[in-house]
């Protein structure tokens, strides 16, 4: 049948919004703010060690913390909100640039394609894909923080003193991903909300400091806007093997992110479902119902049991206590940098940056002695507003 086009007409949907700042502009309170506007049950996935849980005071939500970042465990993260009225990803810079993230994967998966890492990305580009379409296809509000790269600049107070801001760059995330949202926001360190990009007219241009639900209220207004969509042809419903393809898909994935042989996974996967009996197998309802951790659960006893038979007489040892190491910066240490920081009107983020440029560690735990005394003495020689860099 040949393509036909049709009369476009706006209907009611679901906000997809972007907040992109640096760390200390308010993305996640904000967030916050717009979601309790937009519905009552509120869902928030947590990457920041459950630092959103800090404003369980002031506003009711469930949250998920995350220890890996992975595409993959970003989507079975949000295909498991699909019953709220709003959704917070804490941030989506963890999918690109955390543990696990794609920029680690693509690492890990270079020595794949012979340390081609343009072949790496041929891996990982399609689930980066598959969570971005998983956002867009929520039926849940989605509203998704993005960190900034930061830089310093040195500018002046009210008051006219010198002093050291950090001003929010590039987001952290794959190139164009402001496209996918409906409206997208800049904040900075002055919780300043612009917005840069929306296909809302109302918030064309508009700029305003520490955003209110009000905001929500009229983004709720515009999406509410239009006629009910209708519900999709059947010809969408998923088929049998396309249930049975997709189950296959999140085991490779599975296998791709944790380092397992594709080969073995499939292996494996293929004896397991041959076991299966076969009116079962042919059954339009049972695929979605399949229990895909209970299969991984079983296929790592699998490996496991293989590695000890191959490995007999092998026993575990237990580590070696850690002893500290005299030579490491002490908390005294530690304390007086932070307070020599603080004197010059440096805050963590300054002070981390100019430790990871000038001793290429990351915090003051990571000096050794002699670094942590010669650190207090350099501090104490800087004026208030002198920037790190």
């Amino acid at each position: 049948m040949a393509p036909q086009f049709k009369k476009a007409v706006k209907s009611q949907s679901k906000a997809r919004i972007g907040i992109i700042g640096p760390s200390g502009a308010g993305k996640t309170y904000t967030a916050l703010v717009l979601a309790s506007g937009l519905g009552e049950k509120i869902a928030l996935i947590d990457t920041e060690h459950g630092s959103a849980s800090k404003y369980a005071d002031l506003f009711s939500f469930d949250t998920l913390e995350l220890a890996t970042f992975s595409p993959e465990t970003y989507i079975e993260s949000i295909q498991a909100a699909a019953g709220y009225d709003a959704l917070i990803i804490d941030s989506l810079s963890h999918a690109w640039a955390g543990t696990g993230g794609a920029l680690e994967l693509v690492e890990k998966f270079k020595a794949k394609h012979s340390g081609n890492k343009f072949a790496a990305w041929g891996d990982i580009t399609p689930m980066q894909n598959r969570m971005i379409e998983a956002i867009l296809s929520s039926p849940c509000h989605v509203i998704v923080t993005i960190r900034s790269k930061m830089e310093y600049i040195q500018t002046t107070d009210e008051k006219g003193a010198k002093i050291v801001k950090k001003v929010g760059m590039q987001p952290v995330q794959r190139d164009g991903l402001e496209y996918e949202f409906d409206i997208v926001a800049d904040m900075d360190t002055d919780h300043n909300f612009i917005v840069s990009k929306t296909r809302c007219n109302t918030l064309d241009g508009f700029i305003v400091n520490k955003p209110t639900v009000a905001v929500a209220t009229t983004i709720k207004a515009w999406l509410d806007g239009g006629a009910i969509p209708e519900k999709p042809p059947l010809a969408l419903v998923p088929t049998i093997e396309s249930s049975k393809d997709d189950f296959y898909r999140q085991m490779r994935d599975w296998a791709t992110v944790h380092g397992y042989d594709q080969g073995e996974v499939k292996s494996f996967t293929d004896k397991r479902i041959a076991a299966i009996p076969e009116k079962d197998r042919n059954d339009k309802d049972f695929w979605p119902k399949m229990n895909r951790d209970e299969w991984i659960i079983q296929f790592q006893a699998k490996v496991h049991d293989d590695v000890a038979a191959a490995h007999p007489n092998d026993k575990p040892t237990e580590p070696p206590a850690q002893q500290p190491d005299p030579n490491a910066s002490t908390p005294k240490q530690q304390g007086k940098i932070h307070a020599e920081a603080s004197r010059i009107n440096w805050d963590d983020a300054a002070l981390h940056g100019w430790l990871k440029d000038k001793y290429k560690v990351e915090t003051t735990k990571d000096l050794t002695k002699k670094q942590a005394s010669e650190c207090i003495d350099n501090l104490a020689k800087m004026q208030p507003g002198e920037p790190p860099f």
